[in-house]
Protein backbone atom coordinates (compact mmCIF):
# COMPACT_ATOMS: atom_id res chain seq x y z
CA UNK A 1 0.00 0.00 0.00
CA UNK A 2 3.21 2.34 0.69
CA UNK A 3 4.43 2.06 -2.11
CA UNK A 4 0.87 2.29 -4.14
CA UNK A 5 0.46 5.73 -2.19
CA UNK A 6 4.15 6.83 -3.03
CA UNK A 7 3.66 6.15 -6.92
CA UNK A 8 0.24 8.20 -7.15
CA UNK A 9 1.64 11.20 -4.80
CA UNK A 10 5.52 11.45 -6.83
CA UNK A 11 3.96 13.24 -10.12
CA UNK A 12 2.40 15.50 -7.85
CA UNK A 13 5.74 16.39 -5.85
CA UNK A 14 7.32 16.92 -9.03
CA UNK A 15 4.56 19.04 -10.27
CA UNK A 16 3.99 21.46 -7.15
CA UNK A 17 8.17 21.36 -6.89
CA UNK A 18 8.16 22.04 -10.47
CA UNK A 19 6.13 25.16 -9.82
CA UNK A 20 7.87 26.66 -6.91
CA UNK A 21 11.65 26.41 -8.69
CA UNK A 22 9.83 28.38 -11.56
CA UNK A 23 8.43 31.11 -9.18
CA UNK A 24 11.51 31.34 -6.92
CA UNK A 25 13.72 31.61 -10.21
CA UNK A 26 11.50 34.31 -11.84
CA UNK A 27 13.39 37.12 -11.74
CA UNK A 28 17.15 35.52 -11.69
CA UNK A 29 18.73 34.55 -14.96
CA UNK A 30 20.10 31.17 -16.38
CA UNK A 31 19.44 27.60 -16.09
CA UNK A 32 18.71 25.14 -13.30
CA UNK A 33 17.93 21.28 -13.02
CA UNK A 34 14.20 20.87 -12.11
CA UNK A 35 14.23 17.14 -10.89
CA UNK A 36 15.88 14.00 -11.35
CA UNK A 37 14.82 10.28 -11.58
CA UNK A 38 16.83 7.68 -10.94
CA UNK A 39 15.29 4.49 -12.18
CA UNK A 40 16.82 1.09 -10.10
CA UNK A 41 16.75 -2.21 -12.24
CA UNK A 42 16.02 -4.44 -9.68
CA UNK A 43 18.67 -6.50 -11.03
CA UNK A 44 21.99 -8.16 -9.70
CA UNK A 45 24.09 -5.62 -10.99
CA UNK A 46 24.58 -1.42 -9.74
CA UNK A 47 23.24 -0.44 -13.09
CA UNK A 48 20.49 2.47 -12.97
CA UNK A 49 19.20 5.42 -14.78
CA UNK A 50 19.21 9.13 -14.40
CA UNK A 51 16.67 11.46 -15.85
CA UNK A 52 17.35 14.87 -15.56
CA UNK A 53 14.94 17.62 -16.46
CA UNK A 54 15.81 21.38 -17.23
CA UNK A 55 14.18 24.45 -15.15
CA UNK A 56 14.55 27.93 -16.87
CA UNK A 57 13.90 31.39 -16.01
CA UNK A 58 11.18 33.94 -18.02
CA UNK A 59 14.58 35.22 -19.41
CA UNK A 60 15.30 32.74 -22.36
CA UNK A 61 18.66 31.21 -21.98
CA UNK A 62 20.69 30.11 -25.59
CA UNK A 63 19.92 27.24 -27.38
CA UNK A 64 22.65 25.16 -25.69
CA UNK A 65 23.70 24.35 -22.53
CA UNK A 66 27.09 23.26 -21.40
CA UNK A 67 27.24 20.30 -18.45
CA UNK A 68 30.70 20.04 -16.40
CA UNK A 69 31.32 15.95 -16.06
CA UNK A 70 34.22 16.89 -14.25
CA UNK A 71 33.45 15.99 -11.23
CA UNK A 72 31.55 13.16 -11.51
CA UNK A 73 32.74 9.06 -10.78
CA UNK A 74 29.85 7.74 -12.75
CA UNK A 75 30.02 5.22 -15.22
CA UNK A 76 28.16 6.04 -17.96
CA UNK A 77 26.85 3.38 -20.30
CA UNK A 78 24.64 5.76 -22.47
CA UNK A 79 23.04 8.96 -23.28
CA UNK A 80 20.60 10.60 -25.31
CA UNK A 81 18.33 13.62 -24.62
CA UNK A 82 14.59 14.44 -25.70
CA UNK A 83 14.33 17.51 -28.41
CA UNK A 84 17.43 18.16 -27.71
CA UNK A 85 20.79 17.11 -29.27
CA UNK A 86 24.08 16.10 -27.50
CA UNK A 87 27.60 17.10 -28.75
CA UNK A 88 31.19 16.98 -27.25
CA UNK A 89 30.82 13.66 -25.47
CA UNK A 90 34.13 11.39 -25.16
CA UNK A 91 32.60 7.59 -24.50
CA UNK A 92 36.23 6.49 -23.87
CA UNK A 93 36.20 4.43 -20.51
CA UNK A 94 32.62 4.75 -20.57
CA UNK A 95 32.44 7.93 -18.88
CA UNK A 96 32.14 12.02 -19.69
CA UNK A 97 35.33 13.67 -20.09
CA UNK A 98 35.08 17.23 -19.48
CA UNK A 99 32.05 19.09 -20.65
CA UNK A 100 28.88 17.74 -22.42
CA UNK A 101 27.03 20.26 -25.03
CA UNK A 102 23.15 19.48 -24.94
CA UNK A 103 21.61 22.12 -27.76
CA UNK A 104 17.77 22.43 -27.77
CA UNK A 105 15.51 22.36 -31.25
CA UNK A 106 14.82 26.31 -31.41
CA UNK A 107 11.18 25.88 -31.60
CA UNK A 108 11.34 23.87 -28.36
CA UNK A 109 11.29 25.48 -24.77
CA UNK A 110 13.99 24.26 -22.06
CA UNK A 111 11.82 23.30 -19.42
CA UNK A 112 10.58 20.37 -22.61
CA UNK A 113 14.08 19.35 -22.74
CA UNK A 114 15.11 15.54 -21.30
CA UNK A 115 18.42 14.43 -20.40
CA UNK A 116 18.59 10.32 -19.91
CA UNK A 117 21.58 8.57 -18.63
CA UNK A 118 22.57 4.98 -18.08
CA UNK A 119 25.00 5.03 -15.43
CA UNK A 120 26.37 2.82 -12.69
CA UNK A 121 28.42 3.41 -9.41
CA UNK A 122 32.15 3.13 -10.44
CA UNK A 123 34.19 0.29 -9.30
CA UNK A 124 35.82 0.82 -5.26
CA UNK A 125 39.02 2.80 -5.29
CA UNK A 126 40.41 0.71 -2.57
CA UNK A 127 38.93 -3.10 -3.09
CA UNK A 128 41.77 -4.41 -2.15
CA UNK A 129 40.56 -2.65 1.81
CA UNK A 130 37.03 -4.12 1.61
CA UNK A 131 35.70 -0.63 0.16
CA UNK A 132 32.22 -0.75 -1.12
CA UNK A 133 31.25 0.54 -4.36
CA UNK A 134 29.20 3.80 -4.42
CA UNK A 135 28.15 7.31 -5.18
CA UNK A 136 26.82 10.11 -4.09
CA UNK A 137 24.08 12.23 -5.68
CA UNK A 138 23.53 15.40 -6.27
CA UNK A 139 27.58 15.36 -6.33
CA UNK A 140 27.97 13.25 -9.29
CA UNK A 141 25.38 14.82 -11.69
CA UNK A 142 26.93 17.45 -14.25
CA UNK A 143 27.03 21.18 -13.13
CA UNK A 144 25.66 23.74 -15.62
CA UNK A 145 28.04 26.22 -15.92
CA UNK A 146 26.64 28.93 -17.74
CA UNK A 147 23.73 29.66 -14.78
CA UNK A 148 23.76 32.66 -12.70
CA UNK A 149 20.82 31.12 -10.07
CA UNK A 150 22.17 32.13 -6.96
CA UNK A 151 19.73 30.10 -4.91
CA UNK A 152 17.18 28.16 -5.88
CA UNK A 153 15.29 25.14 -4.31
CA UNK A 154 17.49 21.70 -5.23
CA UNK A 155 16.68 19.57 -7.59
CA UNK A 156 14.47 16.74 -5.87
CA UNK A 157 15.74 13.40 -6.68
CA UNK A 158 13.03 10.47 -6.88
CA UNK A 159 13.72 7.16 -6.87
CA UNK A 160 11.43 4.24 -8.63
CA UNK A 161 11.85 1.00 -9.35
CA UNK A 162 12.91 -2.14 -7.31
CA UNK A 163 16.14 -2.31 -5.31
CA UNK A 164 18.34 -5.41 -5.94
CA UNK A 165 20.11 -7.16 -3.26
CA UNK A 166 23.21 -5.58 -3.97
CA UNK A 167 22.10 -2.18 -4.08
CA UNK A 168 21.45 0.23 -0.65
CA UNK A 169 19.68 3.54 -0.73
CA UNK A 170 20.82 6.21 1.60
CA UNK A 171 20.17 10.07 2.05
CA UNK A 172 18.84 13.08 3.38
CA UNK A 173 14.43 12.06 2.58
CA UNK A 174 12.47 15.24 1.45
CA UNK A 175 9.93 16.29 4.05
CA UNK A 176 7.44 16.40 2.18
CA UNK A 177 6.80 12.88 1.84
CA UNK A 178 5.41 11.05 4.48
CA UNK A 179 8.22 9.75 7.46
CA UNK A 180 9.24 6.08 5.74
CA UNK A 181 8.08 6.65 2.41
CA UNK A 182 10.93 6.21 0.15
CA UNK A 183 10.50 8.34 -2.80
CA UNK A 184 12.37 11.76 -3.28
CA UNK A 185 15.43 13.07 -1.73
CA UNK A 186 17.22 15.64 -1.59
CA UNK A 187 20.42 13.92 -1.89
CA UNK A 188 20.95 10.27 -2.10
CA UNK A 189 23.40 7.74 -1.96
CA UNK A 190 23.75 4.70 -3.88
CA UNK A 191 25.56 1.91 -2.72
CA UNK A 192 26.44 -1.55 -4.28
CA UNK A 193 27.59 -4.01 -1.26
CA UNK A 194 26.24 -7.28 -0.09
CA UNK A 195 26.21 -8.99 3.58
CA UNK A 196 25.16 -5.56 5.59
CA UNK A 197 24.07 -5.59 8.72
CA UNK A 198 20.91 -3.16 9.44
CA UNK A 199 20.63 -1.35 12.81
CA UNK A 200 17.35 1.11 13.45
CA UNK A 201 18.90 4.55 15.05
CA UNK A 202 15.61 5.75 15.55
CA UNK A 203 12.21 7.14 14.41
CA UNK A 204 13.61 8.79 11.13
CA UNK A 205 17.02 7.81 11.00
CA UNK A 206 17.64 3.57 9.97
CA UNK A 207 21.94 2.75 9.98
CA UNK A 208 22.89 0.32 8.21
CA UNK A 209 26.23 -1.20 8.20
CA UNK A 210 28.03 -2.00 5.69
CA UNK A 211 31.85 -3.71 6.17
CA UNK A 212 34.31 -5.76 7.89
CA UNK A 213 31.95 -5.48 11.12
CA UNK A 214 31.19 -9.15 12.25
CA UNK A 215 30.05 -8.93 16.33
CA UNK A 216 26.30 -7.51 17.02
CA UNK A 217 27.73 -5.94 19.51
CA UNK A 218 29.86 -3.70 17.47
CA UNK A 219 27.04 -2.62 14.98
CA UNK A 220 25.11 -2.01 18.00
CA UNK A 221 28.18 0.48 19.48
CA UNK A 222 28.19 2.12 16.44
CA UNK A 223 24.51 2.62 16.26
CA UNK A 224 24.19 4.15 19.53
CA UNK A 225 27.17 6.39 18.73
CA UNK A 226 25.72 8.01 15.91
CA UNK A 227 22.41 8.10 17.93
CA UNK A 228 23.96 10.41 20.74
CA UNK A 229 25.52 12.69 17.57
CA UNK A 230 22.53 13.03 15.59
CA UNK A 231 20.22 14.13 18.54
CA UNK A 232 22.70 16.92 19.67
CA UNK A 233 22.82 17.97 15.88
CA UNK A 234 19.14 18.06 15.34
CA UNK A 235 19.10 20.48 18.77
CA UNK A 236 22.05 22.33 17.90
CA UNK A 237 20.48 22.87 14.03
CA UNK A 238 16.81 23.10 15.22
CA UNK A 239 15.81 20.85 12.46
CA UNK A 240 14.88 16.75 12.67
CA UNK A 241 16.52 14.73 9.70
CA UNK A 242 14.40 11.81 8.22
CA UNK A 243 16.46 9.39 5.60
CA UNK A 244 18.86 6.89 6.47
CA UNK A 245 22.71 6.62 6.98
CA UNK A 246 24.99 3.93 5.84
CA UNK A 247 28.43 3.80 7.31
CA UNK A 248 30.80 2.36 5.20
CA UNK A 249 34.41 1.17 7.20
CA UNK A 250 37.03 1.64 5.22
CA UNK A 251 40.81 2.66 6.32
CA UNK A 252 40.72 6.44 5.20
CA UNK A 253 39.53 9.54 6.30
CA UNK A 254 36.12 9.92 7.86
CA UNK A 255 33.51 12.05 5.52
CA UNK A 256 30.20 12.29 5.09
CA UNK A 257 28.28 12.09 1.64
CA UNK A 258 24.84 11.94 0.64
CA UNK A 259 23.85 9.55 3.25
CA UNK A 260 26.80 7.92 3.26
CA UNK A 261 29.63 8.05 5.95
CA UNK A 262 33.21 6.62 5.36
CA UNK A 263 35.33 5.71 8.63
CA UNK A 264 37.82 3.95 10.16
CA UNK A 265 36.84 1.59 12.81
CA UNK A 266 38.48 3.16 15.27
CA UNK A 267 37.15 6.25 15.37
CA UNK A 268 34.33 4.01 16.92
CA UNK A 269 36.74 2.93 19.43
CA UNK A 270 36.74 -0.52 17.67
CA UNK A 271 39.58 -2.31 18.12
CA UNK A 272 42.65 -0.17 19.02
CA UNK A 273 41.42 2.45 21.29
CA UNK A 274 41.71 6.11 19.49
CA UNK A 275 43.80 8.69 20.93
CA UNK A 276 41.67 11.31 19.85
CA UNK A 277 38.09 12.22 20.38
CA UNK A 278 36.25 9.61 17.55
CA UNK A 279 33.29 12.32 17.79
CA UNK A 280 35.61 15.19 16.53
CA UNK A 281 35.28 14.32 13.04
CA UNK A 282 31.84 12.08 13.34
CA UNK A 283 30.19 15.17 14.24
CA UNK A 284 32.03 17.53 12.11
CA UNK A 285 30.96 14.80 9.00
CA UNK A 286 27.20 14.29 10.50
CA UNK A 287 26.98 18.21 10.30
CA UNK A 288 27.21 18.01 6.47
CA UNK A 289 23.68 16.83 6.49
CA UNK A 290 22.35 19.73 7.80
CA UNK A 291 25.31 21.62 5.56
CA UNK A 292 25.71 20.50 2.36
CA UNK A 293 22.88 18.47 2.19
CA UNK A 294 19.33 19.81 3.20
CA UNK A 295 21.19 23.41 2.86
CA UNK A 296 23.41 22.81 -0.23
CA UNK A 297 26.38 24.72 -0.80
CA UNK A 298 27.50 24.93 -3.91
CA UNK A 299 30.98 26.03 -5.61
CA UNK A 300 34.43 25.43 -5.63
CA UNK A 301 34.96 26.43 -1.68
CA UNK A 302 31.77 25.27 -0.30
CA UNK A 303 32.57 21.97 0.68
CA UNK A 304 35.66 23.08 2.28
CA UNK A 305 33.52 26.15 3.56
CA UNK A 306 30.99 23.09 5.14
CA UNK A 307 33.46 20.84 6.16
CA UNK A 308 35.08 23.92 8.38
CA UNK A 309 31.95 25.12 10.05
CA UNK A 310 30.79 21.61 10.97
CA UNK A 311 34.79 21.53 12.77
CA UNK A 312 33.75 24.45 14.21
CA UNK A 313 30.60 23.63 15.54
CA UNK A 314 32.37 19.85 16.77
CA UNK A 315 34.75 21.91 18.86
CA UNK A 316 31.68 23.27 20.25
CA UNK A 317 29.96 20.34 21.27
CA UNK A 318 32.94 19.56 23.06
CA UNK A 319 33.14 22.02 25.10
CA UNK A 320 29.50 22.28 26.08
CA UNK A 321 29.67 18.61 27.26
CA UNK A 322 32.64 19.67 29.42
CA UNK A 323 35.35 17.49 27.80
CA UNK A 324 38.27 19.81 28.28
CA UNK A 325 40.90 16.74 27.58
CA UNK A 326 40.22 16.20 23.88
CA UNK A 327 38.97 19.69 23.31
CA UNK A 328 42.40 21.34 24.22
CA UNK A 329 43.79 17.96 21.62
CA UNK A 330 41.46 18.83 19.12
CA UNK A 331 42.15 22.41 19.30
CA UNK A 332 45.87 21.84 19.00
CA UNK A 333 45.93 19.82 15.78
CA UNK A 334 43.49 22.15 14.32
CA UNK A 335 46.57 25.07 15.14
CA UNK A 336 49.03 23.00 13.62
CA UNK A 337 46.71 22.58 10.56
CA UNK A 338 45.95 25.96 10.23
CA UNK A 339 50.00 27.20 10.09
CA UNK A 340 49.78 25.97 6.18
CA UNK A 341 50.15 27.95 3.69
CA UNK A 342 47.36 29.75 2.31
CA UNK A 343 47.97 28.91 -1.02
CA UNK A 344 46.51 25.66 -0.34
CA UNK A 345 43.47 27.36 -0.79
CA UNK A 346 43.70 26.72 -5.11
CA UNK A 347 42.31 23.23 -3.87
CA UNK A 348 39.34 22.74 -5.61
CA UNK A 349 35.89 21.01 -4.12
CA UNK A 350 37.00 17.62 -4.83
CA UNK A 351 40.17 18.34 -3.00
CA UNK A 352 39.63 20.76 0.28
CA UNK A 353 42.25 23.01 1.89
CA UNK A 354 43.00 21.02 5.21
CA UNK A 355 44.71 24.42 6.09
CA UNK A 356 41.48 26.69 5.53
CA UNK A 357 39.13 24.27 7.01
CA UNK A 358 40.76 24.50 10.40
CA UNK A 359 41.67 28.03 10.19
CA UNK A 360 37.64 28.54 9.64
CA UNK A 361 36.76 25.93 12.02
CA UNK A 362 38.77 27.52 15.43
CA UNK A 363 37.29 31.00 13.73
CA UNK A 364 33.70 30.02 13.82
CA UNK A 365 34.04 27.94 17.42
CA UNK A 366 35.88 31.50 18.43
CA UNK A 367 32.90 32.91 17.33
CA UNK A 368 30.21 30.26 18.92
CA UNK A 369 32.10 30.86 22.11
CA UNK A 370 31.65 34.82 22.35
CA UNK A 371 28.44 35.37 20.45
CA UNK A 372 25.21 33.24 21.61
CA UNK A 373 23.74 35.00 18.70
CA UNK A 374 26.23 32.69 16.13
CA UNK A 375 24.70 29.78 16.73
CA UNK A 376 20.75 30.54 16.34
CA UNK A 377 21.91 32.54 13.08
CA UNK A 378 23.70 29.52 11.59
CA UNK A 379 20.54 28.09 12.69
CA UNK A 380 18.47 30.63 11.08
CA UNK A 381 20.37 30.05 7.69
CA UNK A 382 20.20 26.63 7.81
CA UNK A 383 16.13 26.31 7.65
CA UNK A 384 15.70 29.33 5.93
CA UNK A 385 17.98 27.57 2.87
CA UNK A 386 16.54 24.13 3.96
CA UNK A 387 15.77 22.87 0.13
CA UNK A 388 17.72 25.03 -1.58
CA UNK A 389 21.20 25.79 -2.93
CA UNK A 390 22.67 28.29 -2.27
CA UNK A 391 26.02 29.95 -4.08
CA UNK A 392 29.38 30.42 -2.32
CA UNK A 393 29.13 33.89 -2.49
CA UNK A 394 25.39 34.31 -0.64
CA UNK A 395 27.44 31.80 1.91
CA UNK A 396 30.34 33.86 2.54
CA UNK A 397 28.32 36.91 2.96
CA UNK A 398 26.21 34.79 6.03
CA UNK A 399 29.19 33.53 7.05
CA UNK A 400 31.06 37.26 7.42
CA UNK A 401 27.53 37.98 9.53
CA UNK A 402 28.19 35.28 12.11
CA UNK A 403 30.78 37.07 13.74
CA UNK A 404 33.18 34.84 11.85
CA UNK A 405 36.75 35.63 10.73
CA UNK A 406 37.26 34.54 7.55
CA UNK A 407 40.60 33.39 5.81
CA UNK A 408 41.39 36.01 3.48
CA UNK A 409 41.88 33.09 0.46
CA UNK A 410 38.61 31.92 0.67
CA UNK A 411 37.19 35.77 -0.16
CA UNK A 412 39.41 35.61 -3.52
CA UNK A 413 37.40 35.59 -6.10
Amino acid sequence: MRRLIGAAVAPLLRAVHSAAMRLAAAQLKGIGWDYWECVLNGGDDSKFSLIGRFVVTDVEPSHSATLDWSASALQLQAASAEKAVIKGWDKSGRRVVGTMLVERDPSTDWSEVVLRVMASAPEPKNAGAGMSSHIALPYELPEITQTTLSRTPTALIHVRGATSKQLILAGVASESLTSGTWGSMLSMGIIAESGTSPVLIGARLELVVAGAVAAPQDRELIAESLRHVVAWSEQFFGRQIAGRIVVLLHDGETIYRSGILLARPVVFGLGTPPTFPWEFDIVASVAMMWLGEGCRLVGTRGTSVAMGIGHGISLYRLRVLGDETYLGQAIRALQQGAKKSDSEWAASASHPSQAGIAKLALSVFEALKARPETARQIQDFTNDNWGYTVSERELMTAVAQWGVSVPTAMLRR
